[in-house]
């Protein structure tokens, strides 16, 4: 698109805003082509400067603050986005903005108002969390933020109005400008800071009972609960000795009475687990199980105690094992390249073996990984032995029975049994599309589970309410 088609679409989106907004559709023929002319002439075929000039004029409550505003038009959108800070003077409201613009622009998930409101409020030395510790009014975000955050009505989703805004939050140029107290930092320092805040959340004393169910009125009570679990291991990039210290808190605390917030964390992840079976098993089957490969790797990296080889959940299978059987292929690929023997044969069969990481890897299709095996085995002078096929026919009819219990459930209408399956799992709500909620799904059950399309087709056409 060339530069006069630009200038023509930003031109008809003036003329179409002093037309359609109540306040510029009020000003004089004369006062709305000094708006038209000066907008135009300074957004430099820039579309996004052009929409928040409009906004600012609009935002003019007496008649003669639109010549004022158009004679202090800022020279460009780094310019428009640091008049908006500027306007921002209390101390507390400055300190929550910064919070939320931080939250916006790296979350890996949009977030809802209602959970950007209790993301903005944890400090790292909280315990708890309590309506004296909260933003009153969740609304106050947008207010403050005036115009910077975008609100979806719909999806109660909070976004930054446009990519722009990230851009200039993490430029140099405002480090060195008047709102420089605003600057996020460096993409990986942000990304740790959002960690932190996600354990401080989990490590709450309101979640230290453990493994005991998790009611909808305590999500509906914390409602950041659901993103601090599932996102806080991809937050975790590369952390210094100092964070792994505060990781490795938090995952003890699984020795505690019913595992305490570790077991709080995995009963969101996994729904009902025993806590003798948690304490048992060492973290990194949990988070190779999940497919958390940023926290797989900082264990591999940290913790001089981990056991590759070590059996766990209710299996007894390795880490590399379960990985591989919910189809975590990075996981994996991190497992075998730190020395897992994906040849182990751990697994709880009535009097026979479990099967290989191998087999696994080809039943999955990965081409790559059985190559990299191979070369292993290669290169060490490693025999395979045949897979027993008892363990492979179980497993078969196993999926064969889940296959009939899920149509059963669905034929019959009892979809509140799937529900509680569901509930812990924070699947994205109806409006992300199908092709984001199946992605989802292969991270929760594995990529080509027979459940996915299943639940996909339940919960975009409502019968499943999430």
């Amino acid at each position: 698109m060339n530069s006069q088609d630009v200038d023509n679409d930003i031109r008809l989106y003036i003329d179409r805003r002093l037309k359609l907004d109540k306040t510029l559709s009020m000003l004089s023929e004369s006062l709305k082509e000094e708006v038209r002319n000066s907008v135009l002439s300074k957004s430099n075929g820039m579309f996004r400067y052009a929409q928040c000039e409009m906004d600012h004029l609009a935002s003019q409550r007496i008649g003669r603050g639109v010549p004022r505003a158009l004679s202090d038009m800022p020279s460009n959108l780094n310019e428009t986005y640091k008049r908006t800070l500027e306007n921002i003077r209390n101390t507390e409201d400055r300190r929550v903005i910064k919070r939320a613009s931080l939250w916006l622009a790296y979350s890996l998930r949009p977030l809802k108002l209602q959970e950007l409101a209790d993301a903005v409020v944890v400090e790292e030395d909280d315990d708890a969390i309590d309506d004296d510790i909260r933003l009153h009014d969740p609304t106050i975000l947008l207010e403050y933020a005036n115009g910077l955050f975008e609100f979806n009505p719909v999806t109660q989703a909070v976004s930054l109005s446009h990519s722009s805004i990230k851009t200039f939050l993490t430029s140099d140029w405002i480090k060195n400008s008047s709102v420089s107290y605003f600057a996020l930092g460096w993409d990986t320092e942000c990304h740790l800071k959002i960690m932190r805040w996600c354990l401080t959340y989990l490590s709450y004393s309101e979640f230290n009972s453990g493994c005991r169910a998790i009611s909808k009125s305590t999500v509906s009570r914390y409602p950041f609960l659901g993103y601090a679990a599932w996102n806080w291991p991809y937050h975790l990039r590369n952390p210094s000795a100092k964070d792994w210290e505060l990781v490795s808190a938090f995952l003890s605390t699984r020795n505690s009475e019913s595992a305490g917030n570790y077991g709080c964390w995995m009963h969101v992840l996994n729904g009902s687990m025993h806590p003798e079976t948690l304490k048992k098993t060492q973290p990194l089957y949990y988070t190779a199980s999940f497919g958390f490969s940023p926290l797989v790797e900082a264990m591999l990296l940290f913790d001089d105690s981990l056991d590759l080889e070590e059996p766990g959940g209710r299996a007894g299978s390795t880490a590399l094992q379960v990985a591989c059987f919910r189809r975590q292929k990075e996981v994996t690929q991190i497992l075998i390249e730190a020395g897992a023997d994906f040849l182990s044969r751990h697994g709880s069969f009535p009097n026979r073996k479990g099967i290989t990481s191998l087999w696994w890897a080809e039943t999955n299709g990965w081409v790559d990984l059985v190559a990299l095996m191979t070369s292993i085995m290669t290169q060490k002078k490693i025999r395979v032995v045949p897979e027993d096929p008892y363990p492979i026919q179980y497993i078969q009819e196993v999926q064969k029975a889940d296959a009939r219990q899920i149509m059963h459930i669905m034929e019959g209408g009892q979809t509140e049994l799937l529900d509680k399956k569901l509930v812990a799992t924070e699947v994205p709500r109806r409006y992300l599309s199908k092709s984001k909620m199946e992605r989802f799904l292969e991270r929760r059950f594995g990529k080509g589970n027979f459940i996915i399309d299943i639940l996909v087709r339940y919960i975009l056409s409502g019968i499943i309410q999430i």
